[in-house]
């Protein structure tokens, strides 16, 4: 296989290479490789927001015991922690199980 040259600064480079590992000057006749996303940024921010929540609601809940003192509180704050640690935990599976379906 023969070498060529990159026209900016001279250095043989392989025909199959797409950019002189030199200078990273395109060469001619080389098709441009390109990078695709395979998981949307949509569905990364969907796993990250869910995931925020569930953390928010396992650190709520044990916080409700610092009420004990108010029946109505504590029963308020454990009740809002474990239904937010449960929405944030089911909501990461579906995004999880999105991310699959969608990219393999």
């Amino acid at each position: 296989m023969a070498l060529t040259k990159c026209a900016d600064c001279g250095r043989e480079v392989s025909p199959r290479a797409s950019a002189c590992p030199q200078c990273g000057g395109p060469l001619p006749g080389a098709t441009p490789h390109t990078t695709t996303e395979r998981t949307a940024r949509e569905l990364k921010a969907l796993l990250l927001k869910r995931r925020l929540a569930m953390a928010a609601g396992l650190i709520m809940a044990p916080c409700a015991f610092l009420f004990l003192d108010s029946p109505a509180v504590w029963a308020t704050l454990f009740a809002l922690g474990l239904a937010l640690a449960l929405f944030g935990a089911v909501g990461a599976m579906r995004a999880k199980a999105l991310m699959w379906w969608r990219h393999g």
